[in-house]
């Protein structure tokens, strides 16, 4: 029987953990139409020559392709078999087949490497005039570099079964899919119509099988959908968030995407939200007109950007915007206004990460092409893995000296250590007390804004106030506490938790709130009227009704708090504290 030894051609920095899916379809898709033959997935050299197999299948990136020919070179002086290559890498640049592989399959690989594998077992070896008979393929005949006739793509994708996870090793409770093939839109800096074609997704009924077969088989709980785009087609995302509540899946499993910016409007939310996605990635890239136009095309803007942020955050859906720097023409200003979306975004705490990256000219993209004409790559690179460092190797920008570029890469360390407040638990602490139509509105915009995890409405008469605002406020998300209720619960937070106190004195400021916290979490000072205001000056009203502390000086202010209402009712008649909502004013 025909031995196959596959391996994916990875090094350190990609490996994360998730077994590649390419040869888990190659194997289904073998199983399901080719001839029968043993196919095993290895991991080193050492590990293919001991299998000795009769072909060796291998796939790799374009960051990892010079890594894969000097496999192939080590395996080639210890084994006399065939070697073919698969991958994106050598679909969108057939040309740059190196001697050292046999045939390199080009664009979407199933059928062709079912077709390989059939010849292979009927003839035991790959002569030149039958590959020739075989479309999607680059080899070398008589020296020459040969490419026959492209392949057409399967239809319909549901041709192709599930991919076979076992043989890849998934193991743990998270995994990810795909539930489509390209993407319709063309960015310049991306090569995925150049190697899946035009976009083609599989039938609802085909991913809710697999989702199904993952949670069942697997015992996956956290998947994600790793498509170019998720959300292209609205109807029949609302197709499969029907199929998973029809099998019961729904609220058994998390689930994340990627979407596009553009396309995030309520009724997508709301898909998204049914079907339980928790977050959702997009590429912002940038937050310049010019520079957001050059690196996606026409038909996306900053603004589209911005409420994608706020249409999550609105939802409860996290997300993780990523961003690419380095562009040709962008300046310093392009780069800042970037930034300032960042962070304005994560002060408002709706975005809890993010990734920025350089521009790098891979090839199948508009921007090597501009590469290419300014003389910094060619189809014949040395060492592909240089394209893992485009700043030093290709930087492309021609109006920001270096030394400007490496000050973003500083400012954006400075942004991430920003992330670090979502490491703390926010807990709002509302005073009602002197309940009014002002505090209920602080309380509905508190809520609104959904700054705070944790709300707390305090009230003297825990069981005197009316029954309907007390369930306004739990309906907005508080836990209505007495004082001493409240006291009584601070040992059950915990250390790392950061609290507000709120008394509305004048109309309410979340961005004051907001200003607060930071100045809290930046300086790790204490900011109440019972501490001195070393890095924060409150200039209003309302700011100086605001304190944020730790839970050790939260416990102590609240303390002082109860103690205070103790000596307000010794000054007020007992008949007026026994009104609805009482009316003692403590300051």
């Amino acid at each position: 029987m025909m031995r196959i030894a596959a391996h994916f051609v990875a090094d350190a920095p990609d490996i994360k953990g998730f077994p590649p899916l390419c040869f888990g379809y190659l194997y289904s898709y073998l199983r399901m139409y080719g001839p029968q033959v043993e196919m095993r997935m290895l991991h080193s050299a050492d590990e293919i020559v001991r299998y000795r197999p009769d072909v060796v299948a291998l796939s790799a990136t374009t960051l990892n392709y010079t890594l894969a020919r000097n496999l192939a070179h080590d395996l080639k002086r210890r084994l006399d078999v065939p070697i073919v290559i698969g991958g994106v890498h050598i679909t969108v640049l057939p040309s740059s087949l190196y001697r050292e592989f046999d045939i390199g399959i080009v664009g979407e690989g199933e059928q062709t490497f079912c077709e390989l594998v059939d010849l292979f077992e009927r003839k035991g070896a790959f002569h030149p005039d039958d590959i020739a008979g075989i479309d999607g393929l680059v080899f070398r005949a008589d020296g020459r570099l040969v490419q026959t006739a492209p392949r057409s793509l399967i239809a319909p994708l549901d041709r192709i079964p599930h991919p076979d996870r076992r043989f890849v090793g998934q193991s743990g409770d998270e995994a990810y899919m795909f539930t489509s093939r390209g993407c319709p839109y063309r960015c310049s800096f991306c090569s995925s119509q150049v190697h899946w074609g035009k976009y083609r997704v599989f039938s609802p009924e085909y991913v809710v099988d697999e989702i199904e077969e993952l949670h069942r088989e697997f015992g996956v709980k956290k998947l994600h959908f790793f498509d170019d785009i998720f959300v292209a087609d609205i109807d029949r995302l609302e197709r499969i968030a029907g199929l998973i509540e029809e099998r019961g899946l729904h609220g058994k499993m998390e689930f994340s995407c990627a979407i596009r910016a553009n396309l995030a409007d309520e009724r997508l939310m709301k898909v998204l939200k049914r079907m339980g996605i928790n977050r959702v990635t997009f590429g912002a890239e940038s937050n310049s007109a010019r520079i957001l136009r050059y690196l996606k095309g026409r038909g996306i803007t900053p603004q589209d950007n911005q409420r994608a942020v706020d249409m999550c955050h609105k939802f409860g859906i996290k997300i993780s915007p990523s961003f690419i720097k380095g562009a040709p023409d962008e300046t310093g200003d392009d780069l800042m206004e970037t930034y300032k979306f960042l962070i304005r975004n994560i002060r408002d705490k709706k975005i809890d990460y993010f990734e920025f990256h350089k521009l790098t000219p891979f090839p199948g993209t508009k921007v090597w092409d501009e590469a290419k004409d300014m003389g910094l790559v060619s189809d014949d690179l040395d060492d592909w893995s240089r394209l893992r460092y485009p700043s030093e190797y290709f930087y492309m920008n021609r109006v920001m000296p270096k030394s400007v570029f490496y000050f973003f890469e500083d400012l954006n360390e400075r942004v991430q250590k920003m992330l670090g407040l979502f490491g703390h638990r926010l807990i709002a602490v509302l005073d009602v007390i002197g309940l009014g139509e002002q505090v209920l509105e602080c309380a509905r915009a508190l809520a609104r804004s959904r700054f705070f995890e944790m709300l707390v409405a305090i009230d003297l008469e825990r069981l005197r106030k009316p029954k309907e605002i007390e369930e306004e406020l739990k309906g907005m998300g508080y836990a209505v506490m007495s004082p001493q209720e409240l006291l009584d619960a601070t040992s059950r937070f915990g250390e790392s938790d950061i609290f507000c106190f709120i008394k509305p004195a004048e109309p309410f400021d979340i961005e004051a709130v907001k200003n607060l916290v930071w100045h809290h979490y930046a300086t790790k000072a204490d900011l109440t009227r019972f501490a001195p205001y070393k890095f924060f000056y409150p200039v209003s009203g309302f700011e100086r009704e605001l304190y944020v502390m730790g839970r050790r000086a939260f416990e102590q202010v609240a303390k002082r708090y109860i103690a205070d209402i103790g000596a307000g009712r010794k000054l007020v008649p007992a008949e007026r504290l026994v009104e609805e909502w009482g009316c003692v004013e403590l300051y």
